[in-house]
């Protein structure tokens, strides 16, 4: 698929979850990023933000640290009623590589098996 020119404000409803894509310099979008696969995320109850996540994958990084709007939280997940525009999309648009948008599990525990998803998180393929 040839890039195509994405704004913030469609950026959200373009992406897929779990579907790497590539920005390009001026801010065209690949929505697809051959040989590239998403990671598992969890979330880390305990640490610090914004390293507040485990990913499963190499050369990944938590890229959406601080965009979320949650009162008193400023780590890498995002609120399930947050949305991928606005500043984090502009910000986004503006730093070509390749991201990709994950659900962030809990990590379970032996009290509970089959946690709720603590959120989402936009993730960075290092170069």
């Amino acid at each position: 698929m040839p890039p195509i020119t994405i704004t913030a404000d469609n950026l959200n409803s373009m992406v897929e979850f779990d579907g790497p894509f590539r920005v390009r310099e001026g801010g065209a979008v690949e929505l697809h990023a051959d040989g590239v696969y998403a990671p598992s995320v969890y979330h880390v109850e305990g640490a610090q933000a914004p390293h507040d996540v485990e990913i499963d994958g190499a050369g990944w990084e938590a890229w959406s640290a601080s965009y979320t709007g949650q009162y008193g939280y400023r780590g890498a997940v995002l609120h399930s009623s947050e949305q991928l525009a606005g500043g984090i999309a502009r910000d986004l648009l503006e730093s070509p590589g390749v991201y990709a948008v994950c659900a962030v599990e809990v990590m379970p525990t032996e009290d509970d098996p089959e946690p709720e998803p603590a959120g989402w998180i936009v993730l960075r393929l290092e170069a």
